[in-house]
């Protein structure tokens, strides 16, 4: 039945649809034939009636016009002879006609009416109070009275006349018109209406017929059949599930399709079922050597030590899963979205994380894969420990992820790296051990003064900014030495007195505390333990010198020149004062050794590639002990050189500059003035930045010229860096420079250019 259902109860609907839609389309049809026929009609007769009212009209003008015409002949002569009683006589007649109102006669030259007779209602009158109100609904026929003899123009006759009553005579013609066609068109709908009543009855019983027959042919041709077929592959499906011991032959013995369809399928069905009989066999033996096989892999990836799981297009972990990933999570992960389960706490992450992993289902660019999972993390630290985490696109529509446990790994890393830098750390010690020690000493006075290092008669804002360049300049040099542990405690407190120098709740004796709290001997004091473990103790022991003070020096120098001119032997002690001068003095090129390392250095770090620093002084050029402060501040200069002047190899490139940058140094005396000159051919100070960094910490800059703008680089808190990290762009290093020269007396001249480089010419009066 459920066959019949589907076969003839839509055959049906379909049908009737059919039928209904042909019926009101062929009623319609027909209606609107009818319709249009009636129109036709009615616009005709209303033509045609229109037209015989518009010839009816004419016509009548016409006579009125004629009978003006005669009017104005035969008032004439009594006009002429000023004959009033014949003109009324002769009015009145022509007044009898019907739709002639009144009639006045007006004498040549004159405005006043000579004679006129009125029509109201069957009386005539000559003269009446409401005259003109009556002919001011009324049309008119003005006719110029001549005498014929002489053809003298005597005045004029003006007839009046009302055509109302012909309008109302065909008002009421058309109205009876109107109402015999509506007459004639409601019973021409009713015998169309109750033909096409006939017709339907007709049409519906034809299609009952029809369907009755479509029915009757449907069921024994196609349905029975398709019954008989259907039960009989019901039948075969069971026996195929195990569900019947056999199958019976479809029974159809007609000669038409379905008879050979069922031949077809019992010769197919005796053969699939021996088939059967071997398959289910097979099957018994496979799904145990599956079983087998699937408990194996199983074992196999739940012993590695490795995890695996897989998931499809709606990113949700499937049921299976190695057990190292439970060990991993430490949770049951089936059914969980693995974008929550990697960034649980980071929603824009996730979300890109998902994003990436859809646009690659159904990619089969290997290349474009390989490319888009390169931008996705795969290290994670999950459960305190370090997980890396490869990516497989296995099927078009699956991926495989295979989380690994790198945490030992990563320890192992971190533990080789701090040998590193302490071996690094050694070497650069053992290098120049003079300059090591003399760097310790200096820190170590500077934390002896603790809290003297603040003037109380100075402003908190003063001592802040000489703490900062102080702090700044220690953190750099010790960065030559490649003493990480204290750069990275002095960046920390760096960064301290950069916050504090925005507040306006600075003092004096919250930088005491911040000083005391501040345990910078602690800091050095384990550098130098990791130094002492290595190197032992020897070489702090070899440290013994005979240290005269350059005060001495001076003293004794004094003793000399005194006993010298004293004796007037001066010329015999002048080589003497000199050699004591010459003690007090250093080689200038020994305080510059460490440069060149820093830059090898700070180049590697920032991925640079710039020539070796060759520094051209003269060996035997020396300069006063108070000069050694500047060249140590020098070490910002530098920095700036590698951080901000040279660019990397590829900006290089693609300005066809050489790829590898050079800074140099050159240092030589000219009239009594040291000169100390460093270079770079890098990208040149950004004048546009640096008038915008000064305008935002209120410096004017509109009336300065190019020379003035660039000292502004010597300024605290400007720097044309976007970005502060543990070498450069808070804006104070350049500013100690500029301090320490001042000390000396000296000036500076800065040249630069854009993408030509930048050069520093220190002066320096001796």
């Amino acid at each position: 039945m459920k066959l019949t259902y589907r076969i003839i109860i839509p055959l049906v609907l379909i049908v009737t649809i059919l039928f209904t839609i042909l019926l009101l389309f062929f009623i319609n049809s027909e209606k609107k034939i009818m319709k249009e026929a009636q129109e036709r009609n009615f616009t005709k007769i209303i033509e045609q009636f229109e037209k015989d009212k518009q010839i009816r009209l004419q016509e009548e003008k016409k006579s009125l016009e004629f009978i003006t015409k005669t009017i104005s002949r035969v008032s004439s002569k009594y006009l002429y002879d000023f004959d009033i009683e014949s003109i009324g006589r002769t009015l009145k007649n022509f007044l009898e006609v019907a739709n002639i109102k009144a009639i006045e006669v007006y004498e040549k030259g004159s405005s006043d009416i000579f004679y006129a007779l009125y029509k109201e209602g069957k009386s005539i009158k000559r003269d009446f109070k409401n005259a003109n109100t009556l002919k001011k609904s009324l049309k008119s026929i003005m006719q110029d009275i001549y005498w014929e003899e002489n053809n003298l123009n005597l005045g004029f006759v003006v007839v009046y006349y009302d055509d109302k009553e012909i309008i109302s005579q065909f008002k009421k013609s058309e109205d009876t018109l109107f109402k015999k066609l509506e007459q004639s068109n409601k019973k021409q709908e009713e015998d169309t209406n109750s033909a096409i009543l006939n017709q339907i009855f007709i049409l519906v019983l034809i299609a009952l017929i029809l369907f009755v027959m479509v029915f009757y042919l449907t069921y024994k041709r196609v349905l029975n059949p398709l019954k008989i077929l259907n039960n009989g592959l019901n039948d075969f499906f069971l026996f195929l599930q195990n569900k019947k011991d056999y199958a019976n032959a479809i029974e159809i013995d007609t000669d038409d399709e379905f008879g050979k369809m069922a031949k077809s399928l019992n010769e197919n069905i005796s053969v699939s079922a021996k088939l059967h009989e071997e398959i289910f066999q097979l099957n018994t033996n496979l799904e145990e050597r599956i079983l087998e096989r699937t408990k194996k892999i199983s074992t196999l990836l739940d012993n590695a030590d490795q995890g695996f799981l897989s998931f499809s297009k709606n990113l949700v972990i499937d049921q299976e899963y190695s057990q190292e990933c439970e060990k991993i999570f430490k949770k049951n992960i089936a059914g969980l979205k693995i974008g929550k389960l990697l960034y649980s706490e980071n929603e824009e992450k996730r979300e890109f994380f998902e994003e990436t992993l859809s646009s690659l289902f159904g990619e089969s660019n290997e290349l474009k894969i390989k490319n888009i999972l390169s931008l996705l993390q795969n290290e994670f630290r999950i459960n305190r420990k370090a997980i890396h985490v490869k990516y497989k696109l296995v099927e078009a529509d699956r991926f495989m992820l295979i989380f690994t446990d790198i945490t030992a790994q990563k320890i192992l890393e971190k533990r080789v790296l701090k040998e590193r830098d302490t071996l690094k750390m050694i070497v650069s010690v053992i290098t120049d051990s003079d300059e090591f020690f003399e760097l310790i000493d200096e820190f170590e006075n500077f934390c002896k003064k603790g809290e003297a290092i603040i003037d109380k008669s100075k402003t908190a804002l003063n001592n802040t900014t000489i703490l900062y360049r102080t702090i700044h300049t220690f953190k750099g040099l010790f960065s030559q030495k490649e003493m990480k542990f204290v750069v990275k405690k002095l960046h920390e407190f760096e960064s301290l007195l950069s916050k504090l120098l925005k507040s306006q709740d600075n003092s004096n004796a919250y930088l005491v505390e911040l000083i005391k709290s501040a345990d910078f001997k602690t800091y050095l004091d384990e550098e130098l333990n990791t130094i002492k473990s290595i190197l032992g103790d020897e070489l702090f022991n070899k440290r013994g010198k005979i240290v005269v003070e350059e005060e001495t020096l001076s003293k004794i120098e004094d003793e000399i020149y005194k006993i010298s001119q004293k004796s007037g032997l001066f010329k015999e002690y002048e080589h003497v004062i000199e050699d004591i001068k010459s003690l007090k003095n250093r080689p200038i090129y020994l305080m510059f050794n460490s440069y060149a390392k820093l830059v090898s250095q700070l180049s590697a770090q920032l991925n640079k590639h710039i020539y070796p620093l060759d520094v051209i002084v003269s060996k035997d050029l020396l300069v006063k002990e108070e000069i050694k402060p500047f060249i140590k501040s020098l070490v910002h200069v530098f920095r700036n050189c590698v951080d901000h002047g040279i660019e990397s190899m590829e900006e290089r490139f693609e300005k066809d500059k050489d790829e590898i940058g050079t800074i140099s140094c050159s240092i030589f005396e000219e009239n009594e003035e040291l000169h100390i000159l460093i270079a770079d051919d890098g990208k040149g100070i950004d004048l546009d930045k640096l008038t915008l960094k000064a305008k935002s910490l209120g410096i004017d800059t509109s009336k300065m010229k190019k020379e003035d703008i660039l000292e502004l680089i010597f300024k605290d808190k400007i720097s044309t860096s976007d970005e502060v990290s543990s070498i450069s762009g808070r804006g104070i290093g350049m500013s100690a420079v500029k301090d320490e020269l001042e000390k000396l007396n000296g000036n500076v001249n800065i040249t630069t250019q854009k993408d030509i480089g930048t050069t520093f010419e220190f002066i320096i009066p001796k």
